[in-house]
């Protein structure tokens, strides 16, 4: 009788260690979460986690793009045309860098605004330069055309063919 007295106890020590075991395992991991989460002891005055916001925004910093890019397209349609762009150039490279200097949303709008202009006052000179590229090419081609034509009558007149008498004789 003893032997299943103490066999029955044998059984019973797995069970009552598990409760042990298991609320030792939850104290230690609550002692590890706590310290990870709480440095109250290393705390100093720049703990500030927040993202500051960009000082430009971005609305703002793609109309910046879509200017600088109007304003180069306007500075290549004056070079196909033969104009002098140089200063042109000079008023985009000073817009541009001007807009990639600025830190505040005031200094870009404010440089923004600059290059607002200068697309404005190039798009007239612009113009003008092709005008007068294409009236120049128009009037080479009527030249070139006159000439054909003085070249042709020539050639008529010397085979014996006169273009206001297309009569057939018969």
């Amino acid at each position: 009788m003893q032997i299943n007295i103490h066999q029955n106890q044998c059984k019973r020590e797995p069970t009552h260690h598990i409760p042990t075991l298991l609320l030792s395992i939850l104290t230690l991991c609550l002692i590890i979460l706590s310290s990870c989460g709480n440095n109250s002891g290393n705390t100093s005055s720049n703990t500030s986690t927040t993202i500051p916001a960009p000082a430009i925004d971005l609305t703002t910093k793609n109309q910046g793009d879509t200017q600088l890019l109007a304003f180069q397209q306007w500075i290549t349609l004056i070079q196909q045309y033969n104009g002098n762009t140089t200063i042109y150039q000079q008023q985009y490279n000073v817009d541009q860098q001007a807009l990639k200097s600025a830190k505040t949303e005031a200094a870009y709008k404010s440089a923004l605004a600059k290059l607002n202009a200068q697309v404005d006052a190039i798009k007239i000179p612009a113009m003008i330069t092709e005008i007068k590229s294409l009236q120049n090419q128009l009037q080479q081609g009527t030249i070139r055309t006159i000439r054909l034509a003085m070249s042709m009558d020539q050639t008529a007149s010397v085979v014996g063919f006169n273009r206001r008498s297309t009569r057939l004789k018969l």
